[in-house]
């Protein structure tokens, strides 16, 4: 068996310095993959080796005092390394299950279309900005009124449509004193043209989250119909935010930020949170769809490598839990077209 330690020695040698050049240069993985594949392959899978390689030879040397150099010293060294590879992820993969399983929230589904009525309030990640109005005596921008907005507004009962900044899932202390909206937050409403003397606001079309899923003819001619409606029976006006609502349309989007326990700490996190909820006055929840995602240790430990060419990095690999296939991914507009009665769909 003494060629087994010369083998180990040489084996931990290569491996170590291979391991070495792609941690310090994880790039070379994606390189490899682009060249030829199986170098990128093989370049990715060293870094693992050389770490299963170091448990062995820990074991090997520890049972090799009690056993002398045998086979039996191998074959127990090799079922030690097998054990502490599997066990030291276990608890980590037990706080992710636990961590999954207190944070998913169950989707709720309207029996009948939720009529959209009085003051609808839209909380969305990014309301997109408003270019195209002049600026208020106040400066900002505020965010703009698009087409979700503008079929909201020419929904019957609909009396006006605020658009707000969607807040974090555990947002910070508010402090005393700091407004409920986000100074950019606008009420917008369609009054006769009788009330705008110097012409109504002008709706932002080409927002971001466009028409509800329609053939390209039919959305062609509601955007006509709109558009002839603003020009010769409503007009479009803005103001300070409602503090109150008859229906909250509420979007969440949030990712786990870079951080070096992201890759290196093997505590299990969120890497994902994305939720639609409709709720009435009172806040109950008439709809709600949640896609959510929990990163924790793979089954064994192992390391490897994500991200792009220029944003690859290396770390413990991971596994994620989710309640989600991307086919059935989270999408506000499908869920408002599927379960509301909001005019344009």
């Amino acid at each position: 068996m003494g060629s087994l330690q010369k083998l180990l020695a040489l084996y931990l040698l290569l491996t170590g310095a291979v391991s070495a050049v792609v941690l310090l240069f994880p790039g070379l993985v994606v390189l490899g993959f682009y060249l030829f594949i199986v170098p990128g392959l093989i370049l990715s899978l060293v870094p693992t080796a050389f770490l299963w390689g170091c448990v062995f030879a820990a074991a090997w040397f520890a049972a090799k005092s009690f056993l002398g150099d045998t086979a039996l010293a191998a074959l127990l060294a090799a079922a030690l390394t097998a054990l502490t590879l599997s066990v030291v992820t276990q608890p980590f993969r037990a706080a992710g299950q636990a961590l999954y399983a207190e944070t998913l929230l169950p989707d709720v589904t309207p029996p009948f279309r939720i009529p959209m009525s009085g003051d609808i309030r839209i909380e969305v990640p990014a309301p997109r900005w408003d270019n195209l109005n002049p600026r208020g005596s106040d400066k900002r921008r505020g965010f703009a009124c698009d087409n979700l907005c503008v079929a909201l507004l020419f929904t019957p009962g609909v009396d006006s449509v605020t658009i707000h900044r969607t807040t974090p899932s555990l947002p910070a202390p508010r402090r005393k004193g700091a407004p409920a909206f986000d100074r950019e937050a606008q009420t917008y409403r369609l009054v006769p043209p009788s009330a705008c003397p110097q012409g109504g606001l002008r709706p932002d079309f080409q927002g971001h989250n466009g028409l509800f899923p329609a053939p390209v003819e039919e959305g062609r001619a509601l955007l006509a119909e709109w558009q002839a409606r603003l020009a010769l029976q409503h007009c479009l006006q803005r103001s300070a935010p409602l503090e109150q609502h008859d229906i909250l349309i509420r979007h969440r989007r949030e990712t786990a930020a870079y951080r070096f326990t992201k890759y290196w700490g093997l505590t299990p996190q969120i890497s994902k949170t994305e939720s639609i909820e409709l709720q009435n006055a009172a806040g109950e929840v008439l709809l709600r769809r949640l896609e959510i995602s929990v990163s924790m240790p793979s089954p064994w430990l192992t390391i490897s490598f994500a991200g792009g060419p220029e944003t690859m990095r290396a770390g413990w690999g991971r596994t994620v839990l989710t309640n989600k296939s991307p086919a059935s991914s989270v999408s506000l507009l499908k869920e408002l077209e599927q379960h509301t009665n909001t005019r344009g769909r």
